[in-house]
């Protein structure tokens, strides 16, 4: 019988000496504790077993193009001119590091205006980009995620877990899938991230939450 088993059977034999209403109450403080675990444990950017997440590759590549210097149209309707260094073409748009700005922008192709002569740009661009992206990579990962967790209880069961688009973007972390994170983007596999489950530590405190629980 390994712990998981052993735990719930422990937990079958406890309830049975427990009034439905008890059982009910005593889901409820476990499902909200769980939930506070799970998501402290999420916080400090650890998995189920205590290791730390495969940290995210660059949310921008670093790709030296010649640079791009243009009138720009924008949603208002006004018109700016932009200079762009080490930015990405995608087809229908630019992202790239934006020197007016002096931060990294998209530039819907069809909102262009004119393009204007490049004459002493530098190309040199890149140490402003990779600030950029290290920036990106510096903040942690799933930052608001664990702000919706949910917990779902009765008297017979209690769990903690996502639901709707955000239980989708949790099952792609914890399972490792394949997935094409924008419509013309490759298919990308996610490394596995465990955002729930169950620990040892969790089944301690489990089990001394319950003995606290009877000894009231």
């Amino acid at each position: 019988m390994d712990a998981i088993n052993g735990l719930n059977h422990w937990l079958d034999q406890i309830t049975l000496l427990l009034e439905p209403s008890q059982r009910r109450e005593l889901m409820r403080r476990l499902g909200q504790g769980l939930r506070v675990r799970h998501r402290d444990r999420i916080k400090s950017q650890k998995d189920v077993d205590n290791h730390n997440f495969i940290p995210r590759k660059d949310a921008v590549s670093q790709i030296s193009n010649p640079p791009l210097r243009f009138l720009y149209k924008k949603a208002g309707g006004k018109t700016r001119e932009a200079i762009i260094k080490s930015y990405q073409n995608t087809g229908a748009s630019y992202t790239g590091f934006d020197q007016k700005a002096n931060g990294i922008r998209t530039f819907r192709k069809s909102r262009i205006v004119k393009y204007l002569p490049t004459n002493g740009i530098s190309s040199s661009g890149g140490s402003s980009i990779r600030s950029q992206v290290g920036k990106i990579k510096q903040k942690a990962m799933f930052q608001h995620i664990g702000k919706r967790l949910k917990t779902e209880y009765s008297e017979n069961h209690v769990s903690v877990g996502f639901g709707g688009r955000t239980g989708f973007v949790a099952s792609v972390h914890q399972e490792g899938k394949s997935i094409r994170p924008s419509k013309n983007a490759k298919s990308t596999r996610y490394p596995v991230r465990e955002l729930v489950g169950f620990s040892k530590d969790d089944q301690e405190w489990i089990e001394k939450e319950i003995q606290a629980f009877l000894n009231i």
